[in-house]
């Protein structure tokens, strides 16, 4: 389930009747539901979407995307699949769909099957990331399914390439912003992961690494919070010591990565600024090197373009460099709130690991 450290903090308050174990992530796996005070699975004989909507839509993970057998599926595979396993308590399930727990649909008999574990059913859903609190669905507090029910995440370190993660998993192409101290209200339940340290480069929170040395110091008062954009791309100045400069740092298409300075000249600088609200540029500087895709390289500008990505180039993804060689910018202007950068603060200072 990747390399990430879980860490709980908080008391679980719902009884939870359905569960998935065994998965790669907390939001996949074979399916065990609860009764008289154990776990057991579920045959997949007549297993179809309407019985794995049922599961997924019941843990609150939205719609199932795939379901599939245990024998045929990714989960954890068994010398003997009948040794140390949980009891079979479901057989022939066929949910209409709208029913609230797998419990509810009609079956063989609780107890009653004509299978063995080789034949546990499993689902795949939609995503087990979400964002709450927020004023509609591209910003909220980020809460994250572990063990059967929602928690929060801590914002030690929590900074705009997580965000890009989070907002990369739920469909949109980057993060406008990474919030600290419940921005988007506190949460409730356990605090479940900290210390995330995201290259940007993965598909969801659980493939990053983590760090839970401070966890104790964690409170809903710090739930981390993104705001994700609609748009395709974005460019943004990082680095620098004024909003007016800094290391070219573009998102598209869900990457997020640097410009090489192969060619790189006040032409080119001159769009970055003009995109961003500021006058035109006063030199190409040296801000470091960042990390992540190289997205540009071989960068021509008449001067007049829109975006950089209007410019020519030798291709998204396409270059022949190195992170020593990331270009950067100064722009002309006073260090205001020309585009109300200030404000919404896309990287802010401070929050962006160089």
């Amino acid at each position: 389930m990747g390399r990430i450290r879980r860490c709980k903090k908080g008391i679980q308050e719902e009884t939870v009747f359905v569960r998935l174990v065994d998965g790669r992530y907390p939001w996949e796996g074979k399916v065990e539901v609860f009764k008289d005070g154990s776990w057991g699975t579920v045959c997949d004989n007549n297993w179809d979407m309407d019985d794995a909507n049922v599961v997924c839509r019941s843990l609150g993970l939205g719609e199932a995307v795939e379901v599939s057998t245990f024998k045929d599926c990714c989960f954890q595979d068994y010398q003997d699949v009948d040794e140390g396993l949980n009891d079979i308590f479901l057989d022939e399930v066929e949910c209409l769909g709208n029913e609230s727990i797998l419990l509810d649909c009609p079956h063989s008999g609780f107890g009653v099957y004509n299978c063995n574990h080789t034949q546990d059913a499993t689902v795949k859903c939609e995503t087990g990331i979400r964002l709450v609190g927020g004023s509609n669905n591209l910003e909220g507090r980020v809460e994250v399914f572990y063990d059967g029910s929602w928690g929060t995440v801590c914002s030690h370190h929590f900074d705009i390439i997580d965000a890009h993660v989070v907002c990369k998993s739920l469909g949109h192409t980057f993060a406008l912003s990474a919030s600290s101290y419940a921005d988007f209200g506190q949460g409730k339940g356990d605090i479940v992961l900290d210390g995330l340290h995201c290259t940007g480069g993965e598909s969801n929170i659980y493939e990053c690494e983590s760090d839970d040395t401070n966890f104790f110091k964690c409170f809903h008062q710090m739930d981390a919070g993104v705001t994700c954009s609609p748009e395709d791309y974005a460019v943004f100045l990082v680095n620098g010591s004024t909003y007016l400069e800094g290391r070219v740092t573009v998102a598209y298409q869900g990457y997020l990565g640097t410009v090489c300075d192969t060619s790189w000249d006040l032409k080119n600088a001159n769009v970055i600024c003009k995109s961003l609200g500021f006058g035109h540029a006063v030199s190409i500087n040296d801000f470091g090197p960042g990390i992540g895709d190289i997205i540009l390289d071989d960068i021509h500008c008449v001067g007049n373009e829109s975006s950089i990505f209007n410019c020519s180039h030798g291709g998204l993804g396409v270059h022949n460099c190195n992170h020593s060689q990331d270009a950067g910018v100064t722009c002309f202007g006073e260090d205001v709130c020309i585009t109300g950068l200030c404000e919404t603060n896309i990287f802010p200072k401070g929050k962006m690991r160089n």
